[in-house]
C-alpha cells in the first residue's frame, strides 16, 4: 500500500478513500488524454476472485503488483478459492490460459511458500511461476506444462550426496548447510530442508528409506523425514565437525566420523549415543560397515583403518602400512624432540605421552 501509495494525479484535498485492486490502477483520463484526479488511498478492498480473473490471465504479475494484491488474499479461503482455479488449467491449452495458472500459483506463494504442499496439479498448465523458494513437498505434477518456470537449484557447493534405497530420488548436502532431495526422473527439488549452521559434509539414507542423516561442520548430526522434510532429531555430542555418517544394513544404528578423532554410535530412534570409539589420532573422515553390521571400518587422517566391533567397542585391528607403524619409542632416550615427532607421524607409538 506504501509503494501504491505513491500514484500520480492524486488529489490530496479530497478526502482518502478505499479501493479494489483494478479500480485503484484503471484511470479514467479527460479529452486531453491527462488522468482525471482521484482521492487518496487510505487502503485496498478486497477483489472477488471473479473479478481478479480476467487480469491473471494476461501477462506474468511484476513483483511490484504481487506485492500489492496478495495482502487482499484471505488465508482461511485462499486455498479453496486459488487451487481449483489452477487444476481447471488442466482442461485448457497454455495458449488459452495464458499466465493465469502461473499468476494464481505465485500469489498462493506470495502468500506462503507452502501453499501448494500436497497439491495435484496434475496436467495443470504453469507459465511464469517462480519455483525457486517454494516446498513442493507431495505435488502432483505429472503431464503438467510448464513455460518460464524455474526451480530451485544447489545454493553451494555440493559436498554429499545419496541415492534413495528405490533409486528414486537423491539427496544433497551443501556447503552452506542446506540439504536438497531431488525426484531422479524429472530433477524436481522435492524437498528444500534448511537447519544446520555451517555445511553438511556427508548424507545417507536409512536402508529402509524412512530417515535421512546428515554430518555438519557445526558438530551436529541430523535425522529428517525424507517425506516431510522435518528434522527429527538433533544428535549432538561431538567436539568438532562430523565429517561422515553410515547407518548400519539393518537400520538400527548409525555411525558417525568427526575431527574431534572419535567414531559414535547411535541409536537412529532414540537419538542415544549408545558407544563412541576412541583410538585415531587424527580426523575420522569415512565409516563404513561390513554387509552383516558385526564390524565397522573407519578411516582417518591419520593415515590409518580400524576395524572395530560395534558390539563391545573393541578395536579389531589397524591397517597401518607406514614405515615406522608399530615402532615402540617409549622411553627411548637420544632421540630429539624434532625426531621424536616424525618418528610418530611416521607410525610409531610413544606410551609415555598418553
Amino acid at each position: 500500500t506504501t509503494v501504491a501509495q505513491g500514484q500520480s494525479h492524486v488529489n490530496e484535498a479530497l478526502p482518502s478513500v478505499d479501493y479494489t485492486w483494478d479500480s485503484y490502477f484503471r484511470r479514467e483520463c479527460a479529452d486531453d488524454g491527462t488522468p482525471v484526479d482521484i482521492a487518496p488511498l487510505n487502503k485496498f478492498a478486497g477483489n472477488s476472485i471473479d473479478e481478479l480473473l480476467p487480469l491473471l490471465g494476461q501477462a506474468k504479475l511484476a513483483k511490484a503488483v504481487l506485492d500489492l494484491a496478495y495482502p487482499m488474499l484471505d488465508d482461511a479461503t485462499m486455498r479453496a478459492q486459488l487451487l481449483p482455479l489452477l487444476q481447471a488449467t488442466a482442461h485448457k491449452t497454455l495458449k488459452e490460459s495464458g499466465y493465469l495458472g502461473g499468476n494464481v500459483a505465485q500469489l498462493m506463494l506470495a502468500k506462503t511458500p507452502h501453499a501448494l504442499i500436497d497439491s495435484d496439479l496434475s496436467g495443470a498448465k504453469l507459465q511464469g511461476v517462480d519455483f525457486t523458494k517454494t516446498f513442493l513437498r507431495r505435488v502432483n505434477l505429472q503431464g503438467a506444462q510448464l513455460a518460464e518456470v524455474p526451480f530451485s537449484k544447489v545454493l553451494g557447493g555440493v559436498n554429499a550426496i545419496a541415492y534413495s534405497p528405490d533409486g528414486k530420488h537423491l539427496a544433497i548436502g551443501d556447503s552452506k548447510g542446506t540439504l536438497q532431495v531431488w525426484e531422479v526422473a524429472t530433477g524436481q527439488v522435492v524437498l528444500f530442508c534448511s537447519g544446520h549452521s555451517a555445511a553438511i559434509n556427508s548424507v545417507a539414507y536409512r536402508p529402509d528409506g524412512q530417515q535421512l542423516a546428515t554430518g555438519s561442520d557445526d558438530n551436529t548430526v541430523k535425522l529428517w523425514n525424507p517425506d516431510s522434510g522435518d528434522c527429527t532429531r538433533t544428535l549432538a555430542g561431538h567436539e568438532n565437525l562430523v565429517l561422515s555418517v553410515a547407518y548400519r544394513p539393518d537400520g538400527q544404528q548409525l555411525a558417525t566420523g568427526s575431527a574431534d578423532k572419535t567414531v559414535k554410535l547411535w541409536n537412529p530412534d532414540s537419538g542415544d549415543c549408545t558407544r563412541t570409539l576412541a583410538g585415531h589420532e587424527n580426523w575420522v573422515r569415512s565409516v563404513a560397515y561390513r554387509p552383516d553390521g558385526q564390524q565397522l571400518a573407519t578411516g582417518s587422517a591419520d593415515n590409518t583403518v580400524r576395524i572395530w566391533d560395534v558390539n563391545t567397542g573393541e578395536c579389531l585391528c589397524v591397517i597401518d602400512d607406514r614405515v615406522c607403524a608399530g615402532l615402540d619409542i617409549t622411553g627411548t632416550v637420544g632421540l630429539s624432540e624434532g625426531d621424536r615427532t616424525a618418528l610418530k607421524l611416521m607410525g610409531a607409538v610413544d606410551h609415555g605421552e598418553e
